[in-house]
């Protein structure tokens, strides 16, 4: 896909990337190599305002490039926007790291999000009651097992759930809560902070794994700095395949608008 750059280049050389937070560990990781190689330039990637929020901010002109975990709409490309896909993320099924459970069946991921199953027993683990960690239905990795994990589509999420708002709360709500369960976008500093499960025997990190989302880049045609193209250019680029693969996310497939 051709990257249109403007005539007109901007006179800042400080490029805004805002919206969702799926996957922020790794797009911050693509930032600062393309810093390392590009220091006069000044890239800001600021908390989670969710992927309508960064498009919303791009729409606005209050920032030149989002950063998005869904495709985008009819009316969003109408308006002159376009995307460019960066990289695969799966969407990992976590727990406290106490749980000495390494793998769940999909049927018995099923029951525990439902509610059926409540105590860690019930699926051979400790007598430990399990405190599911659920998000909102809009969220993007919640989307994603809707749409690809077995089950996932009717299933209805236990009244008694904690529902995080961003996917930083939904981690810190499983790491500091003992017998807790939930769910959120995938990267290697995840496995420092609490468990990630298999599903079926398959890893997140498994080109198998169903269930994963694309983070891509938005912005509006025509009005993308030399300093975004470049940042977009090297985030799709060879170098950052590898770094890619270091944080257990996939390169993405690029396609146009």
């Amino acid at each position: 896909m051709s990257l249109a750059i403007p005539s007109i280049n901007t006179v800042s050389a400080t490029v805004d990337v805002v919206g969702t937070g799926d996957g922020i560990p790794v797009v911050r990781a693509l930032v600062a190599a393309y810093l390392a190689r590009h220091p006069d330039v000044r890239v800001i990637v600021p908390p989670s305002i969710g992927s309508g929020g960064g498009i919303a901010a791009v729409v606005s002109g209050k920032a030149m490039l989002a950063r998005v975990a869904r495709p985008l709409n009819a009316a969003e490309r109408d308006n002159g926007l376009t995307a460019s896909p960066v990289f695969r993320l799966p969407t990992a099924i976590i727990a406290h790291r106490d749980v000495p459970l390494k793998d769940l069946d999909a049927d018995t991921l099923v029951a525990v999000f439902e509610g059926t199953v409540r105590n860690w027993k019930q699926v051979g683990g400790p007598d430990l009651p399990i405190r599911v960690v659920g998000r909102e239905e809009s969220e993007s990795s919640f989307a994603t097992l809707r749409q690809l994990q077995q089950g996932w589509v009717d299933m209805e999420l236990t009244p008694r759930a904690k529902i995080a708002m961003t996917a930083q709360d939904a981690v810190e709500s499983v790491r500091a809560n003992v017998g807790a369960i939930g769910f959120g976008p995938y990267s290697m500093a995840l496995e420092n902070l609490v468990k990630v499960l298999s599903i079926d025997g398959v890893s997140a990190r498994d080109s198998a794994y169903s269930s994963a989302i694309t983070v891509s880049f938005v912005w509006r045609e025509g009005l993308l700095s030399s300093e975004a193209h470049a940042l977009v250019e090297f985030c799709t680029s060879q170098s950052a395949r590898r770094l890619l693969q270091a944080f257990g996310a996939l390169p993405a497939v690029r396609s146009p608008r």
